[in-house]
């Protein structure tokens, strides 16, 4: 019997503390569901590590915590620095929020064992988030001297869980995980979860919750709109390279395109709900809604090549796009991209030049992106684009100005069977699964508790 999780009071307190993180642990036999157990963080133990997960630690800061080792000061310090950031932050919106919290978490990242620290951020309502931020060290400018705000945000679509593509030998194909690359044989069907995927959900709630809590930290005079960037005609390149080399034909690829166009749209009504709910009580003049059309343009070009059967051409792409956004004219003045399957990441560089440039004598415009953390190399490239128009800003109109990252870390945490933090995209473990009694948990229950 499938239990309702905020029903069984054995599993967690009745009351989420900053500290609460919920674990799943896969089960090396794919037929059995995922463990969970829970996590109240000490921090009287100093630095330790999360019960049951590999390469995450707990860092108190205090000075009374003392370090066992040269490796432990490090994260110890850095740990202290990302805070001092986030104070930063809550200086520069000229509200003091958020500030620097008690604690951080350490993440192990790569196979150099390098550390990303996510300090604990301290939001008014004593809501808390751990929270990697890129950009904080350049803030030049109190926000009153910003012209104008602009939010970008928005998960993907699906999971490896959730899409299912099969060759003509019967075969699975992920196509997620091949990022557009041609499959080794030809594909002839596809399947797809109707329901959302854990990663899905999550993203969503854990997105818009920390949205809100920035939002009801900046300066009431603030204008601020904030871009839905959840990706539509970025996934049609999944299968481009395939539909161009013989390995999907037409009606496969159409299906293909019908299905991400329904799934947008229905995750969309979804974050734009959730959205809405946690802005509740900020004045609606204050906060402009609109979605991402970086793309939107080339959407009836893609459609009807492959009812055609035709080739695709990236100058007669980037041509539509060009022809009536700024943004694009922008990127390829700097980094054009080199082929049509470069068109998908470029656009999300695209939304965050728009989000931080303006193309008149206006005054600077502040980009804050809400992205999850793998997404930190958009705002890497973003930057670097942004760095070569400041450069050129003198002999033009445009006013370069600033990129903020914020990327909150899941209290979900998914752990595969070698004990190691996994994306809960790439290694999605599901809707349910097994607290220590026993009991079946469906974790989207779970995710509504963390972030309620």
């Amino acid at each position: 019997m499938r239990r309702n999780y905020q029903n069984n009071s054995s599993m967690a307190p009745h009351v989420a503390t900053p500290q609460d993180m919920a674990v799943i642990l896969q089960s090396k036999c794919a037929t059995r569901l995922p463990q969970i157990r829970w996590n109240a963080l000490n921090p009287e133990r100093g630095i330790h590590s999360i019960p049951g997960v590999a390469g995450i630690c707990f860092v108190p800061l205090g000075s009374e915590n003392s370090t066992n080792g040269r490796r432990e000061e490090q994260i110890l310090q850095a740990s202290a620095r990302a805070t001092r950031r986030l104070v930063r932050v809550g200086e520069f919106f000229g509200t003091g929020h958020p500030t620097g919290g008690d604690s951080a978490l350490g993440i192990q990242i790569g196979a150099r064992g390098s550390v990303v620290i996510f300090a604990q951020a301290c939001f008014r309502e004593k809501r808390h988030h751990f929270l990697h931020l890129k950009g904080a060290k350049q803030l030049p400018v109190a926000p009153t001297n910003v012209n104008k705000i602009n939010l970008v945000t928005g998960p993907c679509l699906f999971s490896n869980r959730a899409l299912r593509f099969f060759d003509e030998s019967g075969g699975l194909c992920n196509i997620l995980i091949a990022q557009g690359d041609p499959p080794p044989r030809r594909l002839t069907q596809f399947q797809a979860d109707q329901e959302f995927s854990l990663y899905e959900f999550e993203s969503v709630l854990r997105q818009t919750r920390v949205i809100a809590d920035v939002v009801g930290t900046l300066p009431a005079t603030a204008s601020l709109t904030i871009t839905v960037d959840i990706p539509r005609v970025q996934y049609y390149f999944y299968l481009l390279d395939a539909f161009r080399n013989g390995l999907v034909g037409s009606g496969l690829a159409l299906e293909w395109l019908h299905l991400v166009d329904l799934r947008h749209a229905r995750m969309t009504e979804l974050f734009r709900n959730r959205l809405s709910a946690g802005l509740q009580g900020i004045p609606s003049s204050k906060v402009t809604i609109r979605e991402s059309e970086a793309l939107k343009d080339l959407a009836p070009y893609i459609y009807d090549a492959v009812a055609r059967n035709a080739s695709l051409s990236l100058e007669h792409a980037l041509a539509v796009l060009t022809s009536k956004d700024a943004a694009w004219k922008l990127l390829l003045e700097f980094a054009p991209p080199t082929d049509l399957a470069a068109l998908g990441p470029a656009s999300y560089v695209v939304e965050e030049l728009r989000s931080a440039t303006t193309l008149e004598e206006s005054g600077p415009n502040l980009g804050i992106l809400v992205e999850n953390f793998s997404e930190w190399k958009i705002l890497q490239q973003s930057s670097r684009i942004l760095d070569q128009i400041k450069k050129a800003s003198s002999s033009r109109k445009s006013s370069p100005s600033i990129l903020l990252g914020l990327y909150p870390l899941e209290r979900l945490l998914n752990v595969d069977c070698s004990g190691k933090w996994a994306n809960l995209y790439f290694r999605d473990p599901g809707r349910y699964a097994v607290d220590e009694n026993g009991s079946t948990v469906d974790l989207f229950n779970v995710v509504e508790f963390l972030y309620s």
